[in-house]
């Protein structure tokens, strides 16, 4: 006949044995969890560097932008004082003129 303590046995081991087991996969698995944690955060500070260069590129090519503008205009600015001044340079008296407010600029 079997006593109590031999009826409780195996149960016993074999809820041992399964808690051993749940044991041993939530720690593999908080392993895995910290692992994975630690390469989000890697990839996080990665992604802030590389959105923060893109906004520097960004202002960047924006005052690009901007320059091209004012050296079109100042281009097109440029070449109607050209033609005004040649205008000028041809016209009665106009060289004199122009010579003497050069020498005046220098």
């Amino acid at each position: 006949m079997k006593t109590t303590q031999d009826r409780f046995r195996r149960p016993f081991y074999v809820v041992c044995i399964i808690s051993v087991t749940l044991f041993l996969l939530n720690y593999n698995l908080n392993n895995r969890c910290n692992k994975l944690y630690e390469a989000n955060k890697t990839w996080i500070k990665k992604y802030l560097d590389m959105s923060e260069k893109y906004t520097d590129c960004q202002i960047t090519y924006d005052l690009y932008d901007m320059m091209r503008d004012e050296v079109l205009r100042l281009e097109e600015e440029n070449e109607v004082f050209g033609s005004m001044l040649g205008e000028i340079e041809h016209e009665e008296g106009g060289h004199e003129i122009l010579k003497k407010l050069y020498d005046e600029t220098k």
